[in-house]
């Protein structure tokens, strides 16, 4: 068990932001937040996953994380980008209290696309050791073989994947086989799993039906979240998985449906259009 819980990452963007359809608590106080990091850190997970948009997120962590995580954060510098490379870096590293990144990833396919000069700084940073891996978090398959086509294979990538979003699967799988390290989030949809579906807006009319049979299944949220965990956790092609956490309370849920959990097959996702996989170009309202 404890390999399988070293798969996992913590993502923080609910200690500078809220975020999350499920999400009815908001932002995660940094009281809570010190206890997630002491349990993370006990129960063997060593990866914490922040942003320069997730709000407060890097100040947080700098002052709880007491140097016992790698810490991947990530940028989205804009095409007219003007200031130098190593500012904005420096930037994460004042808030993080660190010397130097596990890894540094672009935030958008775009802001790595249309900015070939911030990569090569990036990589200058990387030969002088205040970087260690470099890559991308991207949306679509599309928006990363645009990103290799480009610039070639990064050290990482970081994309969504879960049982009802599997359009990463395969090239995480060639990636993963040559050397790349794979980073999977949105494990839960941001709570859209464990959401009535009654509640739903007709947006989500597709996956209603999913939904529903993933209630009978496991009967309430904490079993539905640790067969989903499980069953990502389970690929052989994925080194992390980021799961966002609420509270303290809500990580111990998490961690221990991995060993209570009996296996049992996962109802079938049918017809989910691409949009619904995609919390940008879900409704506002």
């Amino acid at each position: 068990m404890k390999d399988k819980r070293s798969k996992i990452a913590i993502g923080t963007v609910q200690f500078g932001l809220h975020y999350g359809i499920g999400n009815r608590v908001g932002k995660t106080v940094p009281s809570e937040v010190a206890k997630i990091l002491n349990t993370a850190y006990d129960k063997g997970i060593r990866v914490l996953d922040t942003a320069q948009e997730y709000g407060e997120s890097e100040q947080v962590i700098g002052g709880l994380h007491d140097h016992r995580f790698q810490i991947i954060t990530k940028i989205n510098p804009s095409p007219r980008y003007s200031q130098s490379t190593q500012m904005f870096v420096k930037k994460s590293l004042t808030n993080l209290k660190i010397n130097d990144l596990y890894g540094l990833l672009f935030h958008s396919a775009n802001s790595a696309l249309q900015n070939s000069r911030v990569v090569s700084d990036l990589k200058d940073l990387q030969q002088q050791g205040i970087i260690q891996k470099l890559g991308y978090s991207v949306y679509t398959p599309s928006e990363l073989n645009l990103l290799i086509s480009k610039y070639g294979n990064p050290d990482i990538i970081q994309v969504p994947y879960s049982h009802l979003d599997q359009r990463f699967q395969q090239i995480a799988i060639d990636l993963h086989q040559d050397g790349v390290e794979i980073h999977t989030r949105s494990t839960f949809l941001q709570g859209l799993f464990f959401m009535e579906p009654t509640e739903l807006q007709d947006f989500f009319n597709p996956v209603k039906n999913y939904l529903e049979e993933l209630k009978e299944l496991f009967g309430n949220s904490e079993r539905i979240a640790s067969a989903l965990l499980n069953w990502v956790l389970d690929k052989p092609f994925i080194d992390k998985v980021v799961i966002g956490v609420n509270s303290n309370e809500q990580l111990e849920s998490n961690l221990q449906g991995l060993e209570a959990l009996s296996v049992k097959t996962l109802p079938e996702p049918k017809n989910v259009p691409e949009e619904l996989l995609m919390p940008n170009l879900w409704p506002k309202d």
